[in-house]
């Protein structure tokens, strides 16, 4: 344990093992709803993990989290709520290709016209049939890649803050 938000970052990378395990499961049966719900939580993931290094006090952030308290309803200094845009709006500076997914998977997880026909999926402003299905797959898997690349990278960078946290601390 070397920093307040150790639970909380285990929490989340077992969280995204859990996910795409699931993920993968889904690729044999082509389930396009939950393949999309499942990338869509793994892109949940790494927007919370980033959180931890936009505000100024992460111990009441992390406090705020520990009693239960949803991330959405936590406010940085600036007065604003850690909504998914307010965090997307942060992400997209260094990772704009963060921007695009998320946008891509809001239209569709939330409920709309592409979920009245079992068979097409909405695509843009188009329509897609049963056999366009295969190159929106391909483009969940560019996407769990790229979702998990900048994942990586904001561990990565937790994990320096860490070690440089417990240098010159005695066991």
């Amino acid at each position: 344990y070397t920093g307040p938000s150790d639970p909380i970052v285990y929490g989340l990378i077992v969280r995204n093992i859990g996910l795409l395990r699931a993920t993968a499961a889904q690729f044999h049966t082509k389930n396009k709803h939950a393949i999309l719900t499942l990338i869509r939580s793994q892109l949940e993931s790494m927007l919370h993990f980033y959180a931890f290094f936009i505000v100024d006090d992460l111990r009441t952030l992390v406090d705020h989290l520990m009693d239960g308290r949803s991330l959405r309803m936590f406010k940085n200094s600036d007065g604003h709520h850690l909504k998914d845009s307010y965090l997307i709006a942060h992400i997209r500076k260094q990772w704009p290709e963060a921007d695009a997914i998320h946008e891509s998977l809001f239209h569709r997880i939330h409920f709309t016209e592409a979920h009245f026909f079992s068979d097409r999926v909405i695509y843009g402003d188009s329509m897609l049939t049963p056999s366009a299905v295969e190159s929106l797959l391909e483009e969940a898997v560019r996407s769990i890649a790229i979702i998990q690349d900048i994942t990586a990278k904001v561990l990565a960078v937790y994990e320096k803050m860490a070690q440089y946290c417990t240098v010159g601390i005695e066991e």
